[in-house]
């Protein structure tokens, strides 16, 4: 069973902490149905461009240390916007030896693991 930890993340709004909680029962309820084992969440309800979040750094850290396999995240964009900030972040739990899984790719992601034949699961590894 692959300790599993989720990053969610949302920009504050009316009613955010309703869709955090919304977005952290979605992203368990699939990892359970995996068979993974929750074992940290991560949450992050700020706006900005950088990787200085508490919730993130704290999801860094810990995956550093060795705490969790796997960390899943509903959609790459909750991790960061830009293409070069979710890179290092999958650099730095590549390092460690931490998988990325993203449940909801972008359609282009989609569309082409689905030509190139590999959209056998629903789950996409990557950010």
């Amino acid at each position: 069973m692959q300790r599993v930890a989720i990053y969610a993340r949302e920009v504050p709004t009316v009613g955010a902490a309703r869709q955090l909680d919304a977005q952290v029962a979605r992203v368990s309820a699939v990892v359970r149905r995996r068979g993974g084992w929750v074992v940290a969440t991560y949450i992050d309800c700020c706006p900005g461009t950088t990787l200085v979040r508490p919730g993130l750094g704290a999801l860094m850290a810990h995956a550093g240390a060795g705490w969790f396999d796997v960390v899943v995240v509903e959609r790459r964009e909750q991790v960061a916007l830009d293409p070069s900030l979710r890179r290092q972040v999958c650099d730095v739990l590549s390092r460690v030896g931490v998988r990325a899984v993203v449940l909801h790719p972008p359609l282009e992601a989609r569309l082409g693991r689905l030509v190139a034949g590999l959209a056998l699961v629903d789950l996409v590894e990557g950010l």
